[in-house]
């Protein structure tokens, strides 16, 4: 069983009128064909080096799958010789790859990026690697209208092998990424969601703010994931028996009608999250949050 520190839910818009929700996990995986029949790593190479830490910085926005930033990666050599980088991601243009803040000749041929190094890496070696890319999201982006409340959001669902649609990965179940880093900058009137804690809300040029998310436990690569809304924060805490309080975070669309229908579901989770931890054990991301982004 896995967890997630952060659920995209589009149930809320469906609880208000008491209507079923549709299995949006699953109507993703139909529009995505390629989501997914691989079987099989995209390149023997990949699985050279195991991935440490990942960062994205990223500007995104509610109403495209557009996405403009820079995905830095930590790994290290656990096959030697290391003498090629290579990560998958789906017909992105790629400006720039850095190892180890030396620019590399990129091959891209819209399913993997690579670049050979000029001097290979020995086993146990750490290496970072620095990809600026931009383009639409042919997959694992999905951008919605709620029918009930008018807002659109962009989210993100990358399971189980759509993440290469927004940003260069390793789609690796055996390799857990050990902590990571989302910032996400957006327009003033939006916000973005992401995994662990918010850090800051950093100012930006442009009449854009930058959401700062930082997570410290380990994490699969389709986990890692981004909501951008016109959103309000509604949090709220649980209190399970011998722990500290839990943050429930709630980014959900910023109408008020939304928050008069759907509070009292909401409020329900810190009674789940208390009542689960105390049968099944101490919910697992305690010291970050559970969270929602309504999508």
């Amino acid at each position: 069983m896995k967890f997630s520190a952060l659920v995209f839910i589009t149930l809320l818009a469906f609880v208000a009128k008491g209507q079923t929700p549709h299995n949006f996990c699953s109507k993703a995986k139909t529009q995505f064909p390629q989501a997914k029949s691989t079987t099989t790593i995209a390149d023997v190479d990949e699985n050279k080096y195991d991935v440490k830490y990942q960062k994205l910085d990223l500007y995104m926005t509610d109403n495209t799958t557009a996405v403009v930033g820079t995905a830095t990666t930590i790994a290290q050599v656990v096959q030697a010789p290391f003498n090629r980088f290579v990560c998958e991601l789906l017909d992105m243009q790629v400006s720039s790859l850095k190892i180890n803040g030396v620019a590399q000749t990129v091959v891209n041929d819209g399913v993997t990026v690579s670049a050979t190094l000029g001097t290979p890496l020995n086993l146990g070696d750490i290496f970072t690697v620095e990809i600026t890319y931009s383009g639409y999201a042919q997959e694992g982006i999905i951008v919605n209208t709620s029918p009930t409340y008018g807002v659109t959001a962009a989210a993100t669902l990358s399971e189980s092998y759509s993440a290469d649609g927004w940003w260069p990965c390793k789609q690796v179940l055996t390799d857990k990424i050990d902590s990571c880093d989302v910032w996400l900058t957006v327009d003033n009137d939006l916000m973005a969601g992401s995994n662990g804690v918010l850090q800051n809300i950093t100012p930006m040029p442009n009449n854009r703010h930058r959401f700062e998310w930082k997570s410290r436990y380990p994490i699969d690569y389709y986990l890692i994931s981004s909501s951008v809304a016109n959103y309000q924060d509604y949090s709220i805490y649980a209190h399970p028996v011998g722990s500290d309080s839990i943050l429930i975070q709630n980014y959900i669309y910023n109408v008020p009608q939304n928050i008069i229908n759907n509070k009292a579901r909401i409020d329900s989770t810190a009674l789940l999250l208390d009542y689960f931890s105390e049968v099944y054990g101490l919910y697992p991301f305690a010291n970050e949050k559970y969270g929602h982004c309504q999508a």
